[in-house]
């Protein structure tokens, strides 16, 4: 049993979060007191400049010193605005063997999660030409099998 330094309660140990940096290896406050705590903090700093500027600094030179975590922070951003996994960003790579769900070339650094507009759903994973090209067409195949029709008449030209 231990007492929490902030609401005072006599908690479990396990009420706590582990912290190698105290002499007993948990946080001085409980979990609710410290989910408090992270709230206040956060409404806190929220508009101050001098905080918003020394955190984007530090994360900025964070990701800088390392570029592993900086790919891993990436890519779970770009598949949270989809509403994806990594199990199924994973899935979408191996089933299109690593190439670009539109023109067949391998997928580089620089692919984009292809989507409807109007239902949200991921298509797939295509390369960023690709991705361009069907969005300057608006998602349109008629207007797609025109561009292919005016191509092919002035192939040889």
């Amino acid at each position: 049993m231990k007492t929490c330094n902030r609401c005072k309660v006599e908690k479990s140990e396990t009420e706590f979060y582990k912290n190698c940096a105290t002499p007993h290896g948990l946080t001085y406050a409980c979990k609710p007191c410290c989910a408090e705590l992270r709230r206040e903090n956060r409404h806190r700093h929220a508009n101050d400049p001098v905080h918003k500027k020394s955190r984007a600094e530090w994360k900025k030179d964070y990701l800088r010193r390392n570029p592993d975590r900086a790919a891993v922070y990436r890519l779970r951003a770009r598949l949270k605005l989809y509403g994806l996994t990594e199990a199924q960003y994973t899935t979408f790579r191996l089933d299109q063997k690593n190439l670009c769900a539109c023109c067949q070339r391998p997928l580089d650094d620089k692919w984009v999660v292809e989507h409807s507009h109007k239902s949200g759903k991921v298509r797939g994973l295509v390369c960023v030409k690709c991705n361009n090209g069907i969005g300057m067409f608006e998602d349109n195949p008629a207007l797609l099998r025109l561009a292919i029709q005016y191509l092919e008449k002035h192939q040889d030209e």
